[in-house]
């Protein structure tokens, strides 16, 4: 009777209980991957709309510098003022990539 009872417990463990475990194990990685998947897609919407805003307001200075001096839209500006112009625009962009990584 000992030797039954031994048996079906071995058998309960090896057959139900570790395969059920693993299940629930593989069930939480899966979980797991989906909620990153998720935040890779959110971050790579979010990231594209902060870059098209770094972009909007790179132009944005850039024609307010032209209208400033006194001049049309797009328009040439001294090296200096272009220079800084793009270097807004840089750190800009930087501040998205760190903001929203994608990788």
């Amino acid at each position: 009777m000992a030797m039954l009872i031994i048996t079906l417990s071995t058998a309960y463990y090896f057959v139900i209980f570790l395969p059920q475990k693993e299940w629930t194990k593989i069930d939480l990685q899966k979980k797991e991957q989906q909620a990153t998947d998720r935040q890779k897609v959110a971050n790579r919407a979010y990231l594209n709309i902060c870059l098209s805003g770094a972009d909007s307001a790179y132009s944005e200075h850039w024609d307010s510098e032209c209208k400033v001096r006194g001049l049309k839209e797009d328009c040439s500006l001294p090296f200096a003022n272009a220079d800084r112009n793009e270097e807004l625009r840089r750190k800009s962009k930087d501040e998205c990539f760190k903001k929203y990584p994608i990788d």
